[in-house]
């Protein structure tokens, strides 16, 4: 550049640079949530705060611990309580909201000798049952159930 003969005009030097950021972005720098994320519904929104006033009613007679283990206890306090005695089952909380629940159970589980009259049946309340504990224990570890209660929107009596 410095020999250049810079009497002709029409010489020109172009100098052009780039700018290269080395540092990588960090690994959260994006939106934590999608934009076009829509929240659904229950489908059926009253159902599912009954299901959870009766396993919270559950829960606080258990003393008010949240884990797994209660949780899942409160649930099947709530929906399918033990049996008695093989073979009979006392009448469940939610057979007493539920009309049909408690002819969906009765098929569901074991008679006095162990078997059971519809496996299907049976499978289909074990999916259930799993899905409901892990939806509660959610719920109540992110104390969103019981924020629900406490705004005074919704008793628990």
């Amino acid at each position: 550049m410095r020999e250049i003969n810079l009497s002709n005009p029409t010489w020109r030097v172009f100098h052009r640079t780039t700018y290269i950021e080395r540092v990588p972005p960090l690994a959260a720098s994006g939106p934590s949530i999608a934009p076009n994320t829509t929240l659904k519904i229950p489908d059926n929104l009253v159902g599912n705060i009954l299901l959870c006033q009766l396993v919270f009613k559950e829960l606080i007679k258990q003393g008010n611990s949240i884990n797994s283990l209660t949780v899942g206890t409160a649930v099947a306090a709530v929906m399918n309580p033990i049996p008695t005695s093989p073979g009979v089952y006392p009448t469940s909380k939610l057979g007493d909201m539920v009309p049909w629940w408690e002819t969906f159970l009765n098929s569901a589980r074991p008679d006095s000798i162990g078997t059971i009259s519809n496996p299907s049946n049976a499978a289909l309340l074990n999916t259930i049952f799993n899905q409901v504990v892990d939806y509660m224990y959610n719920g109540f570890a992110t104390k969103s159930i019981q924020k629900m209660f406490s705004e005074g929107n919704l008793g628990i009596g």
